[in-house]
Formats: C-alpha cells, sequence, structure tokens
C-alpha cells in the first residue's frame, strides 16, 4: 500500500498550532496599539507645537513692548479691537456691549 499518506512529515505545523501563534500575536500587537495609542501620541505632540508657539509669540509680544514703550496696547481695563466698518465715523457698528463703548 503506497499512499500519499503513509509518510508521515513530523517537521511540519499542524492547523491548531498555526492558529495559536496566530491569536497570540494578535493578541500581543493589539496591547501594544492600546499602550502606544498614536492617536494620543500625535495629540501631546500637537499641544507640545501649540504651548511653544505660545511662548514664542509671548516672548515677540514682549521684545515688541520693550522696543515701542510709547504705543498704546491696551490695559487689563481697556482693550482695542479691531470691527470692520467702512464708515468714516464708525456709525455702521450698534449693538455693542457697554465695555466697548468706554
Amino acid at each position: 500500500m503506497f499512499g500519499v499518506f503513509d509518510k508521515v512529515n513530523l517537521k511540519s505545523f499542524t492547523l491548531v498550532e498555526l492558529l495559536i501563534v496566530i491569536a497570540i500575536l494578535a493578541v500581543l500587537a493589539a496591547a501594544v496599539v492600546i499602550v502606544l495609542n498614536p492617536a494620543e501620541l500625535l495629540s501631546q505632540a500637537r499641544d507640545g507645537q501649540r504651548s511653544s508657539d505660545i511662548k514664542m509669540m509671548g516672548d515677540a509680544l514682549t521684545l515688541f513692548v520693550t522696543d515701542n514703550p510709547s504705543l498704546p496696547l491696551g490695559t487689563y481695563k481697556k482693550v482695542y479691537i479691531s470691527i470692520p466698518d467702512s464708515s468714516v465715523d464708525c456709525s455702521g457698528i450698534s449693538n455693542l456691549p457697554d465695555f466697548f463703548l468706554d
């Protein structure tokens, strides 16, 4: 009897063993994704960049105020705002809160 299945090849893996290894790798990959969380890492990088940009803007404003001390930039009670209006006397602006009309 010379059948195809007469010799058993002991060097190969069974389907169950391969499925177990694939399942273990999938669990490990899921754990790595959960631990590293690429969206959170990108969010932290963006937050760090924004914080750096705000600090640089503050430094630039400090240098500007130091170089130009006579310019009116406002105080904690008075803030200068820009409202688009085409009229010369700002007659097109209405319904502003009282704290803007000081």
